[in-house]
């Protein structure tokens, strides 16, 4: 099992100096109680190996937090030496990674940042926001960031650190297990060219995907699994996928007025394109919410 982990990693541009110290207050009341360890590169002393210093410091990090702003996207120390172990850990450890936008910028075309929630919507910014606002996000993410570290903690003290385990957490209490789930796609499996005709939305930010499972395990052990899935491929590109990202699960209860009100509601196929966050959803039929129509296109 996996060790627990308190510490915050903080990666920044210098030029946004004052809002680390900002974000340090909003900390202190939580690191004071040694719930959590704020850790940046002010912490890196002279003569210390600063390349060492980060990957010990990523070691013992639960989450991230990137303080987004057009001079933090331009620095190459950040983007060679920052980002990729801090995508990695997010990738094998669980780490979170926490953007905050601080000035307007080009987070939204960075894929690989923003497949991650902005504490923040990039549309309003931290310093287009007035004082009371701008508190606000602080308190915000701290109290997030305070939960994502014990959430990490909790997580690993039950043995949840493989991969297969945290899926088991979030997929079988939906779909009951795999031939259950796929039990739920009867049309596409019995058959995948109906597929064909299904509607397809594009919608921004979607960034909640744990409650998702991919369609490989919910069609695992069906024998026609790969010709499902290049069918939904197949369709999602046709209405401008480009073909990156996960292909998920979404599932919709019979109360949401979505199709034929049943006991088993609706099954979506849904992907969010990494390089810009899009997300492309693909339904056997019309979805009527107004929020999603908004966004057509």
């Amino acid at each position: 099992m996996q060790q627990k982990r308190d510490q915050v990693f903080v990666s920044y541009s210098h030029a946004d100096s004052d809002h680390l110290q900002r974000l340090k207050v909003h900390l202190r009341p939580f690191e004071r109680q040694s719930l959590l360890d704020v850790w940046s590169d002010t912490k890196i002393k002279a003569g210390q190996q600063w390349r060492k210093e980060i990957e010990a410091a990523l070691s013992r990090a639960a989450v991230a937090i990137l303080l987004i702003s057009a001079d933090f996207l331009a620095s190459d120390f950040v983007a060679d030496n920052e980002l990729p172990p801090l995508l990695e850990a997010a990738q094998s450890d669980g780490v979170k990674i926490l953007p905050v936008i601080l000035k307007p910028c080009a987070f939204t075309s960075v894929g690989s940042l923003s497949q991650f929630q902005a504490i923040n919507d990039p549309i309003r910014p931290l310093i287009s926001l007035d004082e009371a606002q701008r508190e606000q996000v602080w308190v915000n993410l701290a109290q997030i960031t305070k939960e994502a570290i014990d959430k990490f903690n909790a997580a690993y003290s039950s043995s949840i650190d493989d991969e297969s385990q945290q899926f088991s957490v979030s997929f079988v209490p939906l779909f009951g297990g795999p031939f259950e789930g796929a039990a739920m796609l009867g049309e596409e499996i019995s058959n995948p060219s109906a597929i064909d005709d299904y509607y397809v939305y594009r919608y921004e930010h979607i960034d909640i995907l744990d409650f998702m499972p991919l369609a490989t395990k919910v069609l695992q052990g069906v024998k026609n699994s790969k010709r499902i899935i290049e069918a939904v491929e197949r369709r999602l590109k046709k209405d401008g996928w480009e073909g990156d990202g996960d292909l998920q699960i979404l599932w919709l209860p019979p109360f949401v007025g979505a199709g034929v009100q049943d006991t088993y509601g609706v099954t979506i196929w849904f992907v969010k394109q990494g390089n810009n966050g899009t997300s492309f959803l693909a339904s056997p039929v019309v979805l009527p919410f107004t929020r999603l129509l908004e966004q057509q296109w």
